[in-house]
């Protein structure tokens, strides 16, 4: 979850100079850290950088894209294995009840009832939960970027987002 929120902020990130080269590209080498960059790879024109920027933003959203779906996987095997073993343990518990409980009860209605109960867990907490957290440490990591960058834009933007959210 962490690199993937990671790269998520690093996609972000490249955001601002692919679009810096498209908008004003002899603005760009204004900056010294891109300045130095530039020269270190023998670039001295807006043009010359354009390729490098664009592969560098492509590669960073893949990036982004592949993690996220990477994090999807893992967290519905994490899901689906944890409810493989919850389904276990209510299945041998079932097993291991005195004999006069099975002569009382259906076999099927028993593997229906753990079958529901158990894809009900999975469903409904385990996935849910997963998602939610992984979803919250994206929203912190993204705001704590952008408040680096620009704190009061940041702020302003959070708080009138918020509010609507809250209001809605």
């Amino acid at each position: 979850m962490i690199i993937t929120a990671i790269t998520e902020v690093i996609s972000l990130g490249a955001v601002i100079p692919f679009l810096g080269v498209l908008t004003a590209p002899d603005k760009v080498f204004s900056y010294p850290i891109v300045f130095d960059i530039a020269q270190n790879f023998g670039i001295s024109s807006s043009e010359q950088l354009m390729l490098p920027i664009t592969v560098l933003f492509i590669s960073a959203i893949f990036l982004a894209n592949f993690t996220r779906v990477l994090l999807l996987w893992i967290s519905t095997k994490l899901s689906f294995m944890a409810g493989a073993d919850l389904s276990f343990e209510v299945y041998s518990r079932t097993l291991h009840q005195p004999y006069i409980v099975h002569l009382e009860r259906n076999s099927s209605e028993v593997i229906t009832g753990i079958l529901n109960k158990v894809g009900g867990v999975v469903f409904n907490i385990l996935l849910p939960s997963l998602t939610f957290i992984s979803s919250l440490l994206l929203l912190i990591m993204v705001i704590t970027a952008l408040m680096v960058i620009d704190p009061v834009i940041t702020s302003i933007t959070v708080i009138g987002f918020g509010s609507t959210y809250v209001l809605t």
